[in-house]
């Protein structure tokens, strides 16, 4: 078993998956039986894909009018797609171009998508790449806004004399009456450090995150002002296990693995190639793929 999964995460394999792939497709539209230039064959499964594709767009089967409606229009398209190719207008079209190379890139996509990573190759992916999927720090906290506006020169010094009027007063005191008035919470629940940083400012979420839990300190500067602040409970960043995040993994770990198959995919064609860039004059010396 271990060989077959090391197998499974080698280059080469995916290589020769994604070769499958494209033989398989292009056996599919190159048959023996393929007709010749002037010939145009609607075969039975042409029939059904077009019968499929109406039933599930109409939630019903087509009637008999109208599936030899839909095929009339497949021939008619068929007939001016080759007379298209015929005048050469698929040439320097960029909307064409893009298009085939979606097609292409599917079909290097597939392989990626059938290779069923192992927990394995799941662990080993998460151990690489834990800040993805680490949950941020929360803090939960009470604060008291001292405005500049209000006090001026004296923000300060009325910011130390509220820290002292509360560190002294009762734990149950009601302190919504205390400090400035503001649009800001006077108490967060656990909340994500990344969400403080946007209410209160980057500097205030990083004095935060340095303060114990327990007494009133301060003060803390704010996009806004000055804040007392009582922390009540920190929550550190945590790593989840692989069991509890596993689809999360999973799609990740596809995502990262269609890159690498894509890019792998594309150096072998770009081999088979001889490739000159022929830069204007004046973009000689700046561009990266001059010669």
């Amino acid at each position: 078993m271990s060989t077959i999964r090391r197998l499974a995460r080698e280059p080469l394999v995916h290589f020769l998956l994604v070769g499958a792939i494209m033989f398989a497709v292009f056996a599919l539209r190159n048959n023996n039986a393929e007709p010749s230039a002037d010939e145009i064959v609607i075969t039975p499964a042409q029939v059904e894909r077009l019968a499929a594709l109406w039933q599930k767009t109409r939630q019903r089967p087509p009637t008999t009018a109208e599936l030899d409606g839909l095929i009339a229009d497949f021939i008619k398209e068929e007939i001016y797609y080759r007379e298209a190719l015929k005048l050469g207008l698929n040439e320097n079209d960029t909307v064409i171009r893009r298009r085939l190379r979606q097609k292409i890139e599917f079909l290097s996509a597939s392989a990626a998508e059938a290779i069923a990573p192992t927990d394995e190759d799941l662990q080993a992916f998460l151990d690489a790449n834990p800040v993805r999927f680490t949950l941020e720090p929360k803090i939960a906290f009470e604060q008291v806004y001292v405005s500049p506006q209000e006090h001026g020169t004296e923000t300060v010094a009325e910011a130390r004399r509220l820290l002292q009027q509360l560190n002294a007063a009762d734990a149950g005191a009601d302190i919504s009456q205390m400090g400035d008035p503001t649009l800001l919470p006077a108490r967060l629940a656990l909340t994500p450090a990344s969400r403080i940083a946007r209410e209160f400012g980057q500097e205030f979420a990083a004095g935060l995150n340095d303060l114990p839990t327990g007494p009133w300190l301060g003060p803390l500067k704010s996009a806004y002002g000055l804040h007392l602040v009582r922390v009540s409970q920190h929550k550190p960043a945590e790593l989840r296990p692989l069991a509890s995040i596993r689809k999360r993994v999973a799609h990740a770990w596809r995502a990262r693995r269609r890159k690498e198959i894509d890019k792998a995919y594309y150096e072998r064609l770009k081999a088979q190639y001889q490739v000159r860039v022929e830069m204007p004059a004046k973009q000689q010396k700046t561009s990266a793929l001059r010669q």
